[in-house]
């Protein structure tokens, strides 16, 4: 498998991932880091306009703090969600791109899901445990789609370059990682990991969710851990939201930030990361 190293693009000499445009937001190339946060479809779906609302709540807290967003639903696998969970969270979406302005990314887990996706989002994300899919990450590189390819957490580095590959491959260099914890066993960062993952030369999110789930403190916990991701030179952090009082998805667990306590978050964030 090829090094890490051997995906640099033309800016290998700089100290900076290359950059990737999603939509108004820039993910690398030495800009401020990019939250996509969004929250995660329960296994019966969530009604459209509190999905909307939940939307439109973070674009004014991002605004305001001038932190770079993308919209993300999480959805529960094809097997588990309801039947026209896919297709509502197709609509969600439009309807946010086009009334909040903000980009938003897609979730696809099959083949199908990438072209009716492509039409709507600014960014298609692979789930982990869709990583290895080859077909469908082609598939998604061949939109032309920026793609945010999810690592499973049991990949080494090397592993998850490879999936780079197979987007840049196709002709796609707008490709990123989202690494996801420590092979789903303790709370921690990888640093070596993230840091040999990031001479890819892509940009490099860290998804502070699978994490947070497993502590009983989210918002101390998820403040700790993406200071640490950032300080290790990550480049977005991803987020699953809920509303205060919101009954958490069954599959998500205890995941789900609160969306009163993101403004302090962000504070804190932005204080770390300095571009």
């Amino acid at each position: 498998m090829t090094e890490p190293a051997a995906m640099i693009d033309p800016v290998a000499s700089s100290p900076y991932t290359r950059p990737v445009q999603v939509g108004s937001a820039t993910l690398g190339g030495g800009h401020p880091f990019v939250l996509i946060a969004g929250p995660a479809l329960a296994r019966g779906g969530l009604r459209r306009g509190d999905l909307f609302s939940m939307a439109n709540t973070l674009c004014a807290q991002t605004r305001e703090l001038d932190v770079p967003w993308i919209f993300r639903i999480v959805a529960p696998s094809p097997e588990d969600r309801a039947a026209t969970a896919f297709e509502d969270m197709l609509v969600v979406a439009r309807d946010v791109h086009s009334r909040l302005r903000v980009p938003v990314a897609v979730e696809v887990h099959h083949p199908n899901d990438v072209a009716p996706a492509a039409e709507v989002a600014d960014l298609l994300q692979i789930p982990a445990a869709c990583c290895r899919d080859v077909e469908l990450v082609t598939n998604a590189a061949r939109t032309g789609r920026p793609v945010n390819i999810e690592t499973d957490p049991s990949l080494t580095p090397a592993d998850a370059v490879g999936l780079l590959e197979q987007v840049a491959g196709v002709g796609n260099w707008n490709v990123m990682l989202t690494a996801r914890g420590i092979n789903g066993e303790s709370s921690g960062i990888d640093v070596r990991g993230l840091r040999d993952m990031r001479e890819s030369g892509f940009p490099l999110v860290y998804d502070v969710g699978p994490d947070v789930a497993r502590t009983d403190s989210k918002e101390r916990a998820a403040g700790e851990l993406a200071q640490h991701a950032l300080t290790a030179g990550v480049d977005g952090i991803a987020l699953i939201v809920e509303d205060d009082g919101e009954d958490a998805d069954p599959a998500v667990g205890t995941a789900g930030y609160s969306l009163a306590a993101l403004p302090r978050l962000l504070q804190r964030l932005k204080a770390v990361h300095r571009p």
